[in-house]
């Protein structure tokens, strides 16, 4: 879809809009929507913040059932599905980091928060019926909702227990196996004192594309949730609120891809796969590659999935799994507590909010993404020979286990809200552990201890509002936080220390043997790394609000977004990039929100300018271990700027019109990276002495995985059938669009601009059932939704002979005599060291990348799907 096209989209919307309500007498009002953005509850209209709120009967006429989905109808909001429904990695305005939920520490800035407790992990198989509204708030929000919410936070609100008995059931299937069942009851007693709420879920999905190797579906989902939400007034003034869910995941092997080398199109240099060894295995098999370039430039095309899941036998024989563990499996507790006390009446109100979350997640993927099948050699000390052990995994296996444990509390006290001068204060503490394991054919289930993170969050915050006038308020907020990360990591089956034949580990103590059972534990394990960060920060927000009348608001913000720095442990420790300092940054909003035509339209516009400095992306480096991992670095500076547009119209009694539009212009004010000086120098490894030179800046740049433009379009319909007594005639169709996002901060690979249209068509009952078809991605669109630079070990190793370089064969960096140069032309020049080892270079010169070529992984998205839903609503 063209610009023009989705501007033409959006001003035929508005256009419609205005010219149906304002000539549509019978039309009826929208429904007012309460959220607590703002921690308190407020008209959505009324409240100065720039917010997209979903209602229950939202998410169900648009058939939302994620928070991809949800995502594609929220202007600023992006969502990409890159590890299927693992490591989230929202992205608000633009503000995006590659590591988010990758590398410990490193954060996307877009928080989760359930029933305003923080949700510290991924979220994407939430049961979304079980939600009274999701609530997407836009721009910092640390000062009241805390931690990670340095460019917004998401809002998920329970559904509170009824004053009737009632209870929902609703069951949809659709192709490729999916089936989708839930249920809820609700009731009070003892005078609508308490209540109770049940809710539950089971969710199928088989997945619909297929592992060439292995014949078998990829992409299945599995979820089952349960939950229930109590509550209790003991006395009039005091209201207390607690609520549960369990959850279980068992997802199977991921839908990727890998885009190899041999597409690489630009960029040449010796990375490329004219400079290989030739390969053991792949698509050149025996003979060098032929292609020079190190990058790809356009679009990235969704390939075949070709991945070593399942147990294969290898050429000597022996039957070996590629992977110990393939998919996601999450076990998960989160339970939270709130008492609300209007203290003897007063109006003073003194919250406790607590929350506690404890999650065991098992991930696997076959790393290198292709079909490679290769394993490592070990030295054998019984036959004194090297050979491949056979239980081991194959080279780039990633398989892992984590135990997550968090705590968080938050007590405030505030004032009487009718007051003219109005505050609150508050005091918050958080505290998470993960314990990171190894899965190995050893320990498949548990792991082996890899590493211990922790995460120590206390912070005072505070509010204060005052009415200049009757229609013009000024609010103050600020919070002052202290964090501590800490990483310890052990000698474990993926570290050099680790020796698989005599099952031990260099330097540990010979008093624990390898069949001690605490040889592997965290309290005897051997610490090969442990460090310790501390940051600090002050978080202002200032927001000046006008009530022009009953149908306009304006208001404008300026508010400070801190995003802590953090440890890139043993990896980042040897590439002589250990640490990565805090991100911070100055975002100034206006806005304005509109009820027009006796509140049959609402009209809200936001326009923002985000200064950022330090900025956090990424850099990839060598594990030493086979694996490719990346690191956190600050690249300078940052600046971004855009506009959010939101629409709702009651067009007539039966049809209602959402629309969206966001304009996002991101832009790297400032910066130096050692990936964009390698590709621009034909391969040559980056010295730290040289500075910001032309070959490795990225000033001008887009930020990646966030869209420049997205939009969105709904007409719901809704009216009584005239030969169908108490039936109604119920439909939605939606059109999403989200523009083409860059894969890296190099703007080269790009995942290609996406148009989903959907549709629902059924029927609803005055008696509470209803029944609906519908259909999803109707056009089939493929564009893929993210995808990652990434290793393809099928092209073989560094060829010492490379032309244009006269090298000396050494490890995976190829030292080059001063005076050569790249096949871009680029000079050799004279350089002490190598920047990565630290070591002296051959002649003082400065050394050619050779650790291996680079391809791309994505991920497929979803295709068209049909299939029904029936609900039924009942009460007692």
């Amino acid at each position: 879809m063209s610009r023009y096209s989705r501007s033409a989209l959006l001003s035929f919307a508005v256009a419609a809009a205005l010219g149906q309500v304002s000539t549509s007498a019978s039309a009826q009002g929208l429904e007012e929507i309460i959220v607590t953005a703002r921690k308190t509850e407020e008209s959505l209209q009324s409240a100065p913040v720039a917010v997209s709120a979903f209602t229950s009967a939202a998410i169900e006429q648009k058939g939302i059932t994620n928070l991809d989905e949800l995502a594609r109808f929220t202007p600023g909001l992006s969502f990409s599905q890159a590890f299927g429904r693992s490591n989230d990695r929202p992205v608000i305005r633009g503000q995006a980091n590659v590591l988010a939920g990758v590398q410990f520490g490193v954060e996307s800035g877009t928080a989760y928060f359930v029933d305003g407790v923080y949700w510290p992990g991924d979220i994407q198989s939430i049961d979304l019926n079980a939600m009274e509204r999701v609530e997407v708030i836009k721009g910092p929000q640390s000062a009241l909702y805390g931690r990670n919410t340095y460019a917004g936070a998401i809002n998920f609100i329970t559904k509170l227990p009824s004053q009737d008995t009632e209870a929902t059931v609703r069951a949809s299937v659709a192709q490729y196996g999916e089936q989708d069942f839930s249920f809820t009851v609700s009731d009070s007693f003892f005078d609508d004192r308490f209540g109770a709420r049940l809710f539950a879920r089971s969710y199928e999905y088989d997945g619909e594309h297929v592992n060439q190797i292995t014949g078998r579906t990829v992409g299945d989902e599995s979820t089952k949730s349960v939950g229930l939400n109590l509550y209790w007034r003991p006395i009039e003034d005091l209201r207390l609120i607690a609520s549960g869910i369990y959850k279980e995941d068992d997802d199977g092997p991921l839908a990727l891809f890998l885009q190899g080398s041999s597409a690489n199109n630009c960029r040449p240099g010796f990375i490329g796969t004219f400079y290989r060894d030739p390969p053991p295995t792949g698509p050149v098999n025996g003979s060098r590659g032929t292609n020079p370039n190190q990058y790809y430039c356009g679009v990235i095309k969704p390939g075949a999935v070709r991945l070593n899941t399942d147990p294969m036998k290898y050429t000597d024989g022996v039957v070996r799994d590629g992977t110990i563990f393939d998919g996601v499996e999450v076990e998960e507790y989160f339970g939270t507590l709130r008492a609300d006390w209007d203290i003897m009446g007063s109006g003073w109100t003194l919250t406790s909010l607590s929350g506690y979350r404890d999650n065991m997640n098992r991930f696997g993927t076959d790393s290198d993404h292709s079909d490679a099948f290769v394993f490592s050699g070990n030295y054998n000390p019984i036959a004194n020979r090297s050979e491949i052990y056979p239980g081991k995994e194959a080279s780039f296996a990633n398989t892992n286990r984590n135990d997550i444990r968090s705590l968080s509390t938050e007590l405030r006290l505030a004032s009487p809200q009718d007051r003219r001068l109005r505050g609150m204060v508050g005091y918050y503490y958080f505290d998470q552990e993960d314990d990171g394991s190894d899965l190995s054919v050893f320990s498949p289930l548990g792991g082996i201890a890899e590493y211990t993170e922790t995460i120590t969050d206390n912070a005072y915050f505070g509010l204060v509002a005052f009415d200049i006038t009757e229609s013009l308020t000024l609010t103050g907020e600020i919070r002052y936080m202290e964090e501590t990360k800490e990483r310890s990591e052990y000698c474990s089956t993926s570290t050099s220390n680790f020796n698989f034949w005599t099952q031990t580990c260099t330097n540990r103590s010979a008093t624990i043997g390898p069949n001690d059972p605490r040889y592997f534990s965290r309290d005897y394990g051997y610490v090969t790394y442990n460090q310790e960060g501390e940051y600090d920060s002050t978080t202002p927000r200032i927001t000046l609000d006008w009530q022009v009348n009953d149908q306009v608001m304006v208001y404008g913000v300026y508010a400070k977004g801190a995003k802590p720095g953090g440890l890139n442990g043993t990896v980042g420790q040897s590439a002589g990039l250990p640490t990565y300092d805090q991100e911070e940054s100055d975002n100034f909003e206006i806005g304005t929100k509109l009820d027009l035509f006796e509140n049959r339209m609402r009209l809200n516009v936001a326009g923002y300018f985000i200064q950022a400095t330090d900025v956090q992306f990424t850099q990839s480096v060598s594990s030493g271990s086979g694996a490719v991992t990346s690191v956190a670095t600050n690249q300078g500076e940052g600046e971004i700027m855009g506009a959010e547009v939101e629409l709702q119209a009651a067009i007539t009694e039966a049809i209602t019109l959402s629309a969206g539009y966001s304009y996002t212009d991101t832009e790297i004010t400032k910066g130096c990276d050692a990936d964009e000086f390698a590709l621009n120098s034909g391969g040559v490894v980056y010295d730290p002495k040289l500075g910001t030179v032309p070959e490795c800046d990225i000033s001008g740049r887009r930020y990646p995985m966030g869209p420049e433009e997205a939009a969105s379009f709904a007409l719901n319909y809704d009216s009584p059938l005239e030969w169908g007594e108490g039936l109604s005639l119920i439909s939605n169709f939606n059109v999403t669009y989200e523009g083409s996002k860059y894969i890296q901060v190099h703007n080269l690979a790009e995942t290609g601009e996406s148009t989903l249209v959907n549709l629902r068509f059924g029927v609803r009952s005055d008696n509470g059932w209803s029944i609906v078809a519908f259909g999803r991605n109707l056009t089939d669109v493929e564009t893929i939704p993210l995808a990652t630079r990434w290793f393809d070990i099928r092209t073989g190793s560094a060829y010492p002979g490379a032309p244009f370089a006269p090298c000396v064969p050494a490890t995976s960096l190829v030292p080059c005599a001063a005076g050569a140069t790249s096949p871009t032309g680029y000079p050799v020049t004279a350089a002490p060291n190598n920047p990565l080892t630290g070591s002296p270079n051959p002649g003082g010169a400065q050394t050619t990348s050779f650790t291996g070529t680079r391809a791309f992984f994505g991920a497929l998205r979803q295709g068209r799907t049909f299939g029904v839903e029936f609900r039924y609503d009942f009460k007692l």
